[in-house]
């Protein structure tokens, strides 16, 4: 199980947003919950 954050106080991310650095992309998951 990962669990993670990010806050960023209303403001929006420098530089393109990859979320494939925060989900393992390389292997299949079962479940992703993003809200």
């Amino acid at each position: 199980v990962t669990i993670g954050t990010w806050n960023v106080a209303g403001r929006h991310p420098y530089g393109p947003l990859d979320i494939g650095e925060w989900l393992c992309t390389q292997e299949s998951a079962d479940m992703y919950v993003i809200g």
